[in-house]
C-alpha cells in the first residue's frame, strides 16, 4: 500500500481538480446553450449509464445545445459514487476529455485501469 501521505495528497489533487472542473463548467450559473452562442458553459460533463435508465440520451435533444463546449459523456455511477476506485475513474475521465489524454473511461477501459491501479499498490 501506499504511503498514507502520499494517499492523502492524491486524494486532496483530485479534490481540486474535480473542484476546478465544477467551477469551469459554471455549474449553478443557470446559462443555457454552448459556450460558443456565450450562454452555456465552455465545459460539459453529460451522466450517462444508469440515470438514463433507457431514456433518450440528452445530446440528443435540440433544447440541449452544446455549439462549441467540450463534452463528455461519463459514467454517472462513478461519477456520483464513493468508492476509493471512483476518484481514479473520475480523474482519468477529466484527463481524457479535458486533455485529450486516453479515453472516457467505461466498463472495459474500467477493468485496465482497476488491474493498472493494483499494480502500482502491490
Amino acid at each position: 500500500m501506499p504511503n498514507p501521505a502520499v494517499r492523502r495528497r492524491a486524494v486532496r489533487a483530485a479534490a481540486v481538480l474535480v473542484a476546478a472542473v465544477i467551477v469551469l463548467t459554471g455549474c449553478g450559473s443557470g446559462g443555457h446553450g454552448g459556450a460558443a452562442a456565450g450562454g452555456g458553459a465552455p465545459i460539459v460533463f453529460v451522466l450517462s449509464g444508469s440515470v438514463q435508465y433507457g431514456a433518450p440520451d440528452p445530446l440528443d435533444n435540440p433544447l440541449f445545445e452544446v455549439g462549441g463546449s467540450t463534452v463528455g459523456a461519463v459514467d454517472f455511477a462513478a461519477w456520483y459514487g464513493s468508492g476509493s476506485f471512483d476518484v481514479p475513474w473520475v480523474v482519468n475521465d477529466i484527463r481524457a476529455v479535458l486533455l485529450g489524454e486516453g479515453a472516457v473511461t467505461d466498463e472495459k477501459t474500467g477493468v485496465r485501469l482497476f488491474q493498472r491501479l493494483r499494480k502500482t499498490t502491490a
